[in-house]
């Protein structure tokens, strides 16, 4: 049997995941990389990182690592307020 939390998908998650979008494309910005570039360097796929840009997924704290360490960030800047 699989379980999933209901929290994923609850309507306060959707704003967490917008502003780090934002976030995550700001700081991809402001290094002057595109996504394509940075999703290698993140060890992504290039798909994903637009999907974490535009906030329409959830990722995982191992994902999460892998963006903020492409990003020179810790995982708590990515939450940092804009």
């Amino acid at each position: 049997r699989h379980f999933r939390s209901a929290a994923r998908n609850a309507k306060s998650v959707r704003p967490v995941l917008s502003r780090l979008g934002r976030r995550v494309r700001a700081r991809r910005m402001e290094l002057g990389l595109s996504q394509e570039t940075m999703a290698e360097k993140m060890g992504l796929d290039a798909k994903h990182l637009q999907l974490i840009e535009s906030g329409t997924t959830n990722p995982t704290v191992a994902t999460l690592a892998g963006v903020a360490r492409g990003l020179g960030l810790s995982i708590s800047e990515l939450f940092l307020s804009e």
